[in-house]
């Protein structure tokens, strides 16, 4: 599973469901970090890849990863998101068309998108494949598509009901303190300690 260059699945593309996979049936929204079931689809052994396709508006600075199952995450950044236009994906797709999902429309954001190979065969509708996590720094507002793949080029994809949206963090982690300013505070909190004392015995 890796990064992938979306406008090399969507030449001679062809959309719109059933579905190849597919989240919780909904579309559900999970906060950022949440491991979340996804299933085959009615058109699951169609193709011979899944593409799954974060989109947004993402910001300088925000780091987003999709972990599928055990595998190693795939790192995202603002750098690896394109247009619709640049992604070469039409302004209506499918089952996905102009649709909201967790209050981001899928035609005018930012992609990226990560292949999965090598899944299993044979496996009916509905048959749990993995749990994907799609974790952010930021308080970014994001939604995952599903696409099937057969040799390099998109061949259908999961309708809206079938995404994922992940809401953002509420804020950054907040930094740590440097060693110094950590031993600056420890002796002003010892100061007001200090203080507190001789202020109740003054007051008795």
């Amino acid at each position: 599973m890796g990064p992938v260059n979306l406008s090399t699945f969507t030449a001679g593309a062809s959309y719109g469901p059933p579905a190849p996979a597919h989240f919780t049936d909904g579309p559900i929204t999970v906060t950022s970090g949440t491991a979340t079931p996804f299933f085959t689809g009615p058109s699951y052994p169609d193709g011979n890849s899944i593409l799954l396709v974060i989109s947004g508006t993402i910001p300088a600075g925000d780091v987003i990863t999709l972990t599928y199952d055990n595998l190693a995450p795939v790192t995202f950044t603002s750098a690896n998101f394109v247009s619709t236009a640049a992604a070469g994906f039409p302004s209506m797709i499918g089952g996905i068309a102009n649709g909201n999902v967790n209050g981001v429309v899928f035609p005018t954001s930012m992609h990226a998108g990560a292949g999965l190979t090598g899944l299993p065969t044979g496996l009916p509708t509905d048959a749990f494949l993995a749990n994907v996590t799609v974790s952010q720094t930021l308080a970014t507002t994001l939604r995952v598509d599903v696409f099937g793949d057969l040799n390099g080029t998109i061949i259908n994809n999961a309708a809206n009901s079938g995404a994922l949206g992940v809401s953002g963090n509420s804020h950054p982690p907040s930094p740590i303190p440097e060693p110094a300013s950590l031993a600056l505070l420890g002796t002003v909190l010892a100061g007001l300690g200090v203080a507190g004392r001789l202020w109740r015995k003054v007051r008795s």
